[in-house]
């Protein structure tokens, strides 16, 4: 049965940040005889944008709602609020709504009192969507908000990623009791701060979303390495195919490499924010390029087909020059069996077409 989806009431919003204008420039893109025409497409809608106008920012005050999955947020009807759909499926929806209803038939429902600040989305467990899509809900409340109180619901974690989590609102002062770690599970809140604006991914970043961390990172002194090469090593899949030669040439080219998940995040930090020139396959990992100083110079290697303008995004924001290297994916349907997308691929180039990527 379909979910009722509904906008957050004008009546709720109690806060508004301006996010601003700014200019793009196209992407340089290597390899786009490899992109399907449907690919190609949906990249151009961005990088023949050349300017993206002026938004809003706006927060939202829910009282008794329910939060289920990965932010999805339902009034005490059942029904969706809009804002928290972002990038789930319909199966992702109706699974949570069905969660929510028959918790709420058993009085069974963890219960919390606000004010709350919703910090989770879909892609919560990943490094990227974090960084740029939730850390910023919590700096952002922290920072233009005066409300004795306020609490950080943020999804529950285990491992590497929620230390991150950790180390990153404790950059934002926030910390202990204040952060509410809160499971897949349905979750009740008496009153429910959502922030809505910062992100429509594939389409859309705002600069407020980017630039609301760089106050942070000034206390974190910058490496003294000044090209990075990224490796997706201990990923185990969309590598370079052959990357142990790839790492050699990079390092005869004097760049450093970089297996950013066995760093702490002051450590990536510091590591991006002293690069002049960074290049790795597109992942999580690349995020950290928001940390690089404008002038830096980010190129990335992407699947053929892989739609995803996310870094371009912040390439743009932070005023790097950007390039791209689009590759064949090797194996392809394999990658897709074993990790639902065939740009999940380990990628194919020459030895002499990476040294002469990476080289200028």
């Amino acid at each position: 049965m379909p979910v009722g989806i509904i906008d957050e009431p004008l009546a709720d919003r109690f806060h508004r940040v301006i996010s601003p204008s700014f200019q793009v420039s196209p992407a340089v893109v290597r390899g786009t005889e490899l992109m399907p025409e449907v690919v190609a497409g949906s990249m151009d809608a961005s990088w023949s944008a050349r300017f993206f106008p002026v938004r809003a920012v706006d927060f939202y005050r829910l009282r008794d709602v329910f939060v289920c999955g990965e932010g999805l947020v339902f009034d005490a009807a059942g029904r969706l609020f809009r804002s928290s759909v972002a990038q789930h499926s319909p199966a992702h929806i109706e699974t949570a709504a069905q969660a929510v209803a028959v918790a709420r038939a058993a009085g069974d429902v963890a219960g919390h009192a606000g004010p709350v600040v919703l910090c989770k989305k879909i892609g919560s467990f990943n490094f990227g969507h974090w960084l740029l899509e939730m850390w910023p809900r919590a700096v952002l409340a922290r920072t233009e908000l005066d409300m004795p109180g306020l609490r950080y619901a943020v999804h529950t974690h285990g491992g590497a990623l929620r230390q991150v989590m950790i180390d990153g609102l404790a950059l934002a002062g926030i910390g202990g009791d204040d952060i509410l770690e809160t499971p897949w599970e349905p979750q009740f809140f008496e009153e429910l701060i959502v922030i809505d604006g910062l992100t429509e991914h594939g389409s859309y970043m705002s600069p407020v979303a980017v630039n609301c961390l760089q106050p942070l990172i000034t206390q974190i002194p910058p490496a003294r390495s000044e090209r990075l090469y990224i490796t997706r090593r201990d990923i185990g899949w969309r590598r370079l195919q052959n990357e142990d030669a790839m790492i050699r040439i990079a390092e005869q080219e004097g760049y450093d490499v970089l297996e950013p998940a066995r760093l702490a995040l002051a450590q990536q930090i510091s590591a991006f924010k002293g690069a002049r020139r960074v290049v790795g396959v597109t992942g999580a990992a690349m995020t950290s390029t928001a940390f690089m100083a404008a002038g830096g110079q980010v190129d990335l290697f992407v699947p053929a087909t892989m739609p995803d303008n996310f870094f371009w995004f912040i390439s743009q924001i932070r005023g790097h020059r950007y390039t791209e290297y689009r590759c064949p994916e090797v194996r392809a349907e394999e990658a897709r069996q074993a990790h639902g997308q065939s740009w999940n691929a380990d990628l194919r180039i020459s030895r002499a077409e990476f040294r002469k990527f990476i080289a200028g």
